[in-house]
C-alpha cells in the first residue's frame, strides 16, 4: 500500500485537485494499474527519461496514470512527486496505456 508524501499530497492537490485521502487511493490505484517506464516506448519513454535525469537519478521509480508521471521512492512505498505529461504526448500516452491493458487483461 502507497502513499504519498507531504510534497505528493501538494502537487496532487495542485495539479489533479485531490485532497489528502484521494491522494493516497490514487497512489495505489497508480502502482496496482500504472505503465511503468519500462513498459513505455518512443517519444513518451525519452520523456520519462529525461525527467530522471533532471532529477538526478535519485533512484525513482515512475509511472504512468491518469496522464500524470507519478513518481515513486525505489521501494514504491511513497509517490514523491507528480508531474502532468506534456500536452503534445498525451495521445501517444493514451494508446500505449491502450496496448497495456489489452496486453495485461491476456495475462
Amino acid at each position: 500500500m502507497a502513499e504519498a508524501t507531504r510534497h505528493g499530497k501538494k502537487r496532487m492537490k495542485d495539479r489533479m485537485g485531490l485532497n489528502a485521502k484521494a491522494s493516497d487511493r490514487q497512489a495505489d490505484l497508480a502502482l496496482e494499474r500504472g505503465m511503468r517506464h519500462g513498459d513505455t516506448v518512443g517519444r513518451l519513454h525519452k520523456w520519462i527519461s529525461g525527467c530522471a535525469y533532471i532529477s538526478g537519478g535519485n533512484g525513482g521509480k515512475y509511472i504512468v496514470y491518469n496522464n500524470q508521471l507519478f513518481i515513486f521512492n525505489s521501494l514504491y512505498e511513497k509517490v514523491i512527486t507528480v508531474l502532468d505529461i506534456p500536452s503534445y504526448l498525451l495521445d501517444v500516452a493514451a494508446a500505449q496505456m491502450k496496448k497495456f491493458k489489452k496486453a495485461k487483461a491476456v495475462q
